[in-house]
């Protein structure tokens, strides 16, 4: 079954008016031997209308020399094929296509169109248009103006040859090709790791942490590890949120904490952003700030030092959430709990009201 396109040419409609192909992938035309169009049509409303097809030289203005098909009829509610056949049109190339429809206020349904030329074969095209020419007609093709792409087993939006993982919607990528996807591999450009140092065991709060690649260990719940309101396993997240789970907290030996955001994190409306997005990191939480931490590891509180400066996410503080990004509102610390865990993870918990709940699991990702 091929999708209908419907035109129509309405009453009030200037008489130059028509419908234009705009897919330059197919010009320059010749048709030094002839050619034809061939199209799959139908009238919904019954009845008929007829149709012709101008070949121009350019597109308006420079249009001329410029060739006008005979017109033919379209009529009846079911599906039926046509042609239009064209002479031979010597030394002259065209540059557009217009379609015309000749009687005003009837619509007229098209499945399929396609134009037999010198250089383009409806043969080739199962009978359906073929845009990009890759033996795909358009009905079929689930990227009609991609030659190198027809289908996309997992509906994520990235062509099945280009998606090292065609059949997950939630990987499309594989950077450093150790068969890990990029989104659920902790080091996504070294092929030799994809879990984090430290993966047997606990070796202390020192170091590059980032955000768990297991899905779940993000979000928002009424009790404290409880993320069923909201989390990262859900929909695509991870994806539209691919430069939130990059960022990472830095311990030092020292007592100093870093936000590290890069170019991009994810910035919400209560940050002044247009929308939730991925932008430009927004003050006082943009990882600019001196901060230090105090962890008691025998009582599993941490607590981070410094405007601007937070774990889990820059919203959740003791006794609330932000609602604009001023540094007069933003804490000047923030006391979080932290549960060392035997692989060598931390689940770090807040709860900003009574019974509202955030947990984040970080990993190390490397040592100082």
């Amino acid at each position: 079954v091929q999708d209908l396109t419907s035109y129509w040419f309405p009453t009030g409609a200037e008489t130059f008016a028509g419908f234009a192909n705009t897919n330059d992938a197919m010009y320059p035309l010749s048709f030094e031997a002839g050619g034809q169009v061939v199209l799959e049509a139908m009238i919904p409303s019954s009845g008929s209308a007829s149709i012709y097809v101008r070949f121009e030289k350019n597109p308006f203005p420079d249009v001329d020399p410029a060739y006008d098909t005979e017109s033919i009829v379209i009529s009846g509610g079911q599906l039926s094929s046509y042609t239009i056949d064209i002479p031979t049109l010597e030394d002259t190339t065209y540059s557009s296509v217009i379609l015309y429809v000749v009687d005003q206020d009837i619509e007229v349904a098209i499945a399929s169109i396609c134009v037999d030329s010198d250089t383009t074969d409806c043969e080739t095209q199962s009978g359906g248009l073929d845009t990009d020419g890759d033996g795909v007609v358009d009905a079929e093709d689930s990227f009609p103006n991609d030659a190198s792409e027809t289908a996309d087993s997992d509906n994520d939006g990235v062509g099945d040859n280009a998606d090292a993982f065609p059949t997950d919607a939630s990987e499309t990528g594989d950077f450093d090709g150790d068969g890990i996807g990029d989104n659920a591999d902790a080091f996504p450009t070294d092929p030799t790791r994809s879990q984090p140092d430290g993966a047997d065991s606990w070796s202390g709060i020192q170091g590059y942490w980032r955000l768990s690649s297991e899905r779940g260990g993000y979000g928002v719940g009424p009790s404290e590890f409880d993320t069923s309101w909201w989390n990262d396993a859900i929909d695509d997240v991870r994806i539209v949120r691919d430069c939130f789970f990059d960022d990472e907290v830095i311990f030092d030996a020292n007592g100093s904490f870093s936000n590290i955001l890069g170019d991009e994190t994810w910035i919400e409306e209560w940050q002044v952003a247009d929308s939730d997005q991925c932008g430009t990191p927004i003050a006082p939480h943009d990882g600019t700030v001196n901060a230090t931490y105090d962890f008691d590891e025998p009582a599993n509180s941490l607590t981070i030092t410094g405007v601007g400066a937070y774990l889990v996410n820059p919203v959740a503080f003791n006794g609330g959430e932000l609602s604009d990004p001023s540094s007069s509102n933003a804490p000047e610390s923030i006391t979080y709990n932290v549960y060392p865990q035997a692989d060598g993870s931390m689940d770090v918990t807040i709860e900003p009201y009574a019974d509202v709940w955030w947990r984040a699991t970080y990993v190390k990702v490397r040592e100082l």
